[in-house]
């Protein structure tokens, strides 16, 4: 009687376990883009880390120990975290999908989860919901990414959390200088993809952003690592250089997968680097996806180079600003 019991139970969770695997099985891949109304438009390769709660414990695993070899060198990671596009405007969403994405709370158990575990996480949710609502522009209509004024927020606060730690390397005057604005008209990333599908309905948008300065070069005293988000077009680099009066250096790789292959690749550099704080953007849509961790979770399999000691450069106060 209780072998039958027991046979039965065995049956039963392994049809559950088939019926679970079938179902994920059968799930239709997202689309590379979303339509929402109004004209808006979505990245649909990013997933809520509520339906990846798997991958998304994973990536914290490796956020976490991608940190502890950036301390182990001498140098204070600090993680710049975003949250989906949908996430901030969700407003545009068709109403069955807006409903899913506000009922969510996986974003806010993932920022909880990595203070949890030590990381210093640089949330930009409440800086771009803010300007969302103030402006309605924290993102383009039919772009993946930030806006540039958006993108100059989170410098803006970013600069202010990391002066708050303390004096910084670097000699004060190395900032850069911020260029004007420009209005540059091109096609939207997701527009982009459409047309390649022959889907023509949206022209060309207008998009705001500073005039391109080159870098300036020589030892910097923060590095900023990640994708696309933080690419000088947008912005964000220029303007924490220019309000912490200091040079700031740039390691970004483009896709999906970006700001993990980055993170590799500066992990690599941090022993022989200048800079004392790194800012490293993560995506919520990178701690959707394993694959797109593949990187790390390869590098992290070897053991840390030996701890090498930096001779600090010059330090001086770090400027105040208002």
């Amino acid at each position: 009687m209780r072998q039958g019991l027991l046979l039965a139970l065995a049956v039963a969770a392994v049809v559950a376990l088939a019926v679970v695997y079938g179902r994920q099985a059968m799930r239709p891949p997202p689309p590379d883009v979303i339509d929402g109304v109004s004209g808006w438009l979505y990245p649909g390769w990013e997933r809520p880390v509520d339906d990846e709660a798997g991958a998304a414990r994973q990536g914290v695993k490796l956020a976490v120990e991608a940190g502890r070899r950036l301390k182990a060198q001498g140098v204070r990671p600090i993680l710049l975290l975003l949250p989906l596009k949908v996430r901030i405007v969700p407003e545009h969403l068709t109403p069955s999908r807006r409903a899913q994405i506000e009922t969510s709370r996986g974003y806010d158990e993932l920022v909880r989860g990595l203070r949890a575990q030590g990381v210093e996480v640089f949330d930009t949710a409440p800086i771009l919901s803010a300007a969302q609502r103030a402006t309605g522009k924290a993102y383009q209509p039919r772009d993946a990414h930030w806006t540039g004024q958006a993108a100059e927020q989170v410098a803006a606060a970013l600069a202010r959390t990391i002066q708050a730690q303390g004096p910084l390397t670097g000699a004060l005057g190395d900032g850069e200088p911020l260029g004007p604005w420009l209005v540059v008209r091109r096609y939207a990333d997701l527009v982009a993809i459409q047309r390649r599908k022959g889907d023509l309905r949206f022209a060309e948008d207008d998009f705001i952003l500073r005039e391109y300065t080159a870098p300036a070069v020589g030892p910097a005293a923060v590095a900023v690592v990640g994708s696309s988000f933080v690419d000088r077009q947008y912005g964000l680099p220029q303007m924490l250089s220019h309000l912490l009066d200091r040079r700031v250096g740039h390691h970004i790789k483009y896709g999906a997968d970006g700001c993990w292959r980055a993170m590799v690749d500066y992990l690599s550099l941090a022993p022989r680097d200048s800079a004392r704080v790194v800012v490293w953007h993560l995506g919520e849509g990178s701690f959707s996806s394993k694959a797109s961790q593949t990187a790390m979770a390869a590098y992290l399999k070897s053991p840390p180079p030996p701890f090498e000691p930096q001779v600090s450069p010059r330090v001086e106060p770090s400027p105040h600003h208002d």
